[in-house]
């Protein structure tokens, strides 16, 4: 909506579209502070001969006509996915084809799939942050620190907590697989559980990135702990994920409420 003095407007019901597209466009721009982005963002440990030619060798070229080769474990795999992923990172490439010899086919299945996980969690960080925190307040954290025991020896760390005035009111972990043919896999409820425990909390949220499972709710024997699972279907037009998206955080928020008075029940996992 454009207003008479020309200032442009967003209109309220697509206030977090709005929201989410800005936080994509600044991201976007990202690697004009970084001119090493795409190492800074992986979890892998580059070497210095990798970086050179990466940055210095092959970004400088374009259009690219480059052959990469090396000696054997030399990293070509890492510099092509470096190289991949910065020009993503750029805007000079939305979709990138992979030709790779039959037997290395699965091993950059292998490494591209072991990070689609951190991408679909830094998702639905955004998106449930955009929705939960302007409409009910707080701060939502991504990889929160905590610790499984009362030593301290072993780490816990959430996909994202909701906090208020500095105290967890809500813990959901995000899962880029599908749900199983049976229903959604029981060691995920068993981490969450966790989280819960730990959190001191009566309800938590797992998020999966495929699947047309309905949302399920678990209510752990002997505890009243309330696990709630839900699929994202992320093959949606973008309002319609984003409202999906919206609706989640309202449940999130609507059981953060009820779980407070919610007499314990023994059923479920």
């Amino acid at each position: 909506m454009v207003e008479k003095t020309g200032r442009r407007v967003v209109d309220g019901r697509r206030r977090d579209l709005f929201r989410l597209v800005s936080e994509a466009r600044r991201i976007s721009l990202a690697y004009l502070f970084d001119p090493f982005l795409a190492v800074q963002t992986s979890t892998l440990r580059t070497l210095p001969h990798q970086i050179d030619a990466v940055y210095n060798k092959m970004l400088p070229r374009q259009p690219l006509r480059f052959l990469l080769a090396d000696d054997p474990g030399a990293g070509k795999t890492i510099m092509g996915g470096l190289f991949c992923k910065e020009l993503m990172i750029r805007g000079d490439v939305e979709r990138c084809l992979i030709i790779a010899p039959g037997s290395l086919v699965e091993q950059w299945q292998d490494e591209l799939w072991q990070n689609m996980p951190r991408l679909f969690e830094d998702f639905v960080t955004v998106a449930l942050r955009e929705a939960l925190v302007p409409a009910y307040g707080g701060r939502v954290d991504d990889q929160d620190q905590n610790h499984f025991d009362e030593a301290g020896q072993v780490r816990l760390r959430p996909d994202i907590v909701w906090k208020i005035r500095g105290s967890a009111v809500a813990v959901i972990d995000a899962k880029y697989k599908a749900e199983k043919p049976a229903g959604y896999p029981n060691a995920d409820l068993y981490q969450l559980l966790a989280h819960c425990t730990v959190l001191g909390l009566r309800s938590g949220h797992l998020v999966y990135a495929q699947g047309n499972e309905k949302p399920v709710r678990h209510v752990v024997r002997r505890s009243g702990i309330e696990i709630f699972s839900h699929a994202v279907d992320l093959d949606q037009d973008p309002d319609v994920l984003i409202s999906h998206m919206r609706d989640l955080a309202q449940t999130i928020a609507s059981t953060r409420l009820t779980a407070l008075v919610s007499p314990t029940v023994f059923e479920g996992v």
